[in-house]
C-alpha cells in the first residue's frame, strides 16, 4: 500500500509570509517577523505573527511579547509595547494574524543583536484533537 500523504507537496505559505521558517507547537503552526526589519531609533516597528490551527479543534493561543531589556549602551527601557500579551482564539483549521506595534525609543543605541522574541502557550478548547 503506497502512503499518499507524503507524496503531498503544500506551498509553505507561513515561511513566505515571515521570509523565514515557522513553528510548529502542538497543534499550532505560527511565524513570526518585524516590519520593517531595521527600525530607526524613536520609531514603530510592527511585531507580525501568523498561526494555523492544525487540528479539528478549538484552539486558545496566547500571545507574550518578549522585548529587549536594554539597549546597547545599557540603558533600560528603550523598547515598549502597548499590549505585551494578547489571546487568540483559533476554530478549527483556521488561520489569524496578530500585529503588536512596538515603539523604539529615541534614546535607543542603534547597532546589531536586539531580540524581540514571543512566547507562545496553547490550550484545547472543548474534545482532544
Amino acid at each position: 500500500m503506497v502512503d499518499h500523504a507524503r507524496e503531498l507537496n503544500y506551498p509553505d505559505i507561513l515561511g513566505l509570509l515571515s521570509g523565514g521558517p515557522f513553528l510548529n507547537l502542538d497543534v499550532i503552526q505560527c511565524a513570526m517577523t518585524i516590519r520593517p526589519a531595521q527600525t530607526p531609533a524613536g520609531r514603530l516597528c510592527d511585531i507580525v505573527v501568523v498561526i494555523q490551527n492544525a487540528a479539528d479543534i478549538d484552539v486558545d493561543v496566547t500571545v507574550t511579547l518578549a522585548l529587549p531589556d536594554r539597549s546597547l549602551g545599557g540603558g533600560k527601557g528603550r523598547f515598549s509595547a502597548r499590549t505585551s500579551r494578547l489571546l487568540v482564539g483559533l476554530r478549527p483549521a483556521e488561520v489569524g494574524a496578530v500585529t503588536l506595534p512596538m515603539l523604539v525609543s529615541p534614546t535607543a543605541q542603534p547597532g546589531p543583536g536586539y531580540v524581540a522574541g514571543l512566547n507562545l502557550d496553547t490550550k484545547h478548547i472543548g474534545k482532544k484533537p
